[in-house]
C-alpha cells in the first residue's frame, strides 16, 4: 500500500493545476489576513479564519476526480485491481494519499493566520481546535470525493458531481439555520458536515462531532469498496 501512497503522490506533484489553486488559496487567505488584521477584532478573525477554512475544501474535487476514473480510462485499473492489494487497501490508499496533499495544502495556507490569531489573543488550543476541525471534515470529504470517483470514468464528470455534492451540504447547512420546525432541523442536522466545524470553532473538540465525521468517512470509503468491486466485476 506504500507504493500505491507514493504514486498517487507523485501524481500529484505533477498537476500544475493543483499548484495553481494552491497558490491562488494561499494569496486569498493573505489578502484577507492582511486587509482585517489591523482593523478588526479577533473575533472577527476567528470567523475569517472559519470562512477560509472553508474554502479550502474547494481544492478536494481537484484531488480526488482522478482518483479511479483515470485508472478505468487508461486501463490500468485492470492492474491496480488484480495486484496483491485486496479492495479496502486500494481504497484506503487513495484515501491516505489525497489526506495528505490536502493536509500539506492546508496547514501551508493557514500557517500565517494561526499565528496572527494567536498574536490577537486567541489561545493555542481555540486554533488547534480549529486545524482538527478542518482535518476531520476533510476527511470526510476526500471519502466521499473518492466514492464519487469510483462511479464514474471520467474525471471532470466526477469533479462537477462532487462540487454539487458540496454545494448541497452548504445548502442543507443554509436551511438548517432558517427552518422552523424541530423534527426537519434534527434531520438537517444528521447529514450536515459543515455545521459541525462551529462546534470545533469555538474551541473545544466536540467528540460527537468527532465520531461523526470519521463515520461519514468510514461510510463513504466503504460505498467506494463497494462501488468498485461491482465496476471489477462487470469488467
Amino acid at each position: 500500500m506504500k507504493a500505491l501512497v507514493k504514486r498517487n503522490l507523485k501524481a500529484y506533484a505533477s498537476v500544475m493545476l493543483l499548484y495553481i489553486f494552491a497558490a491562488f488559496l494561499v494569496f486569498y487567505i493573505g489578502i484577507n489576513i492582511w486587509e482585517n488584521y489591523f482593523t478588526e477584532s479577533s473575533d472577527h478573525m476567528m470567523k475569517i479564519y472559519s470562512d477560509m477554512a472553508n474554502i479550502l475544501v474547494l481544492f478536494i474535487p481537484l484531488l480526488t476526480m482522478g482518483s479511479f476514473t483515470l485508472e478505468k480510462a487508461g486501463g490500468t485499473d485492470r492492474i491496480l485491481f488484480t495486484s496483491s492489494l485486496n479492495m479496502p487497501l486500494i481504497v484506503l490508499g487513495k484515501y491516505l494519499a489525497a489526506f495528505t496533499a490536502f493536509s500539506a495544502v492546508m496547514l501551508a495556507a493557514l500557517i500565517i493566520p494561526s499565528v496572527i490569531l494567536m498574536m490577537s489573543g486567541v489561545y493555542f488550543a481555540e486554533v488547534l481546535s480549529m486545524i482538527i476541525g478542518e482535518l476531520l471534515i476533510g476527511s470526510a470529504v476526500i471519502a466521499f470525493g473518492l466514492f464519487i470517483s469510483s462511479l464514474s470514468s471520467h474525471e471532470y464528470r466526477a469533479f462537477v458531481v462532487t462540487v454539487a455534492g458540496l454545494f448541497g451540504w452548504w445548502v442543507i447547512d443554509t436551511l438548517m439555520h432558517n427552518v422552523s420546525s424541530q423534527a426537519f432541523k434534527w434531520v438537517l442536522n444528521g447529514v450536515s458536515i459543515f455545521d459541525k466545524y462551529q462546534l470545533f470553532s469555538n474551541g473545544f473538540i466536540s467528540l460527537s462531532a468527532v465520531f461523526f465525521l470519521l463515520s461519514v468517512t468510514a461510510l463513504f470509503l466503504l460505498f467506494a469498496v463497494q462501488s468498485l468491486l461491482i465496476w471489477r466485476r462487470k469488467r
